[in-house]
């Protein structure tokens, strides 16, 4: 199984990055985290609301299956906005090549929503490795 954690995307949602002349007070990317987040509360996760990461964008912190498995999405805007969603410990996860059901099925869930909200759009989902390659990513991020 192939995991693609990253997603590359466009929102028509409102920028909220706030500038002072040469002063950055707040990245972008806010709105989308909310959004994300109520998407991910809809599809029946506890979700935290999002929080303030400087440089990094905003954090959202999830909570699924049973027992209850820690996730975590960070929402950066830089020209576009990139998302990546990972489980609690995903490096012993890469390490051996293996990831918990409810990370995969939240993961899978997450990037069908996201497909289906006319508020994203040319999303596109990438390894670590592809992300900054020029590789075109794929359109889900879970390969079987």
């Amino acid at each position: 199984m192939k995991i693609r954690p990253w997603a590359k995307f466009a929102s028509d949602l409102p920028d909220d990055h706030i500038e002072d002349g040469p002063r950055i007070i707040q990245f972008g990317g806010k709105s989308v985290a909310r959004a994300i987040a109520d998407i991910l509360r809809d599809l029946g996760y506890k979700v935290s609301e999002p929080v303030y990461a400087d440089e990094n964008g905003w954090e959202v912190y999830v909570l699924a299956g049973e027992p209850r498995r820690r996730l975590w999405c960070q929402v950066t805007f830089m020209a576009d906005h990139y998302l990546m969603f990972f489980g609690q410990n995903s490096w012993i996860a890469d390490l051996f090549g293996t990831r918990h059901p409810a990370y995969v099925d939240a993961l899978s869930r997450l990037a069908a929503a996201l497909a289906d909200d006319a508020r994203f759009f040319e999303i596109r989902w990438f390894t670590s490795d592809e992300l900054y390659t020029g590789a075109t990513g794929a359109t889900c991020p879970v390969e079987v």
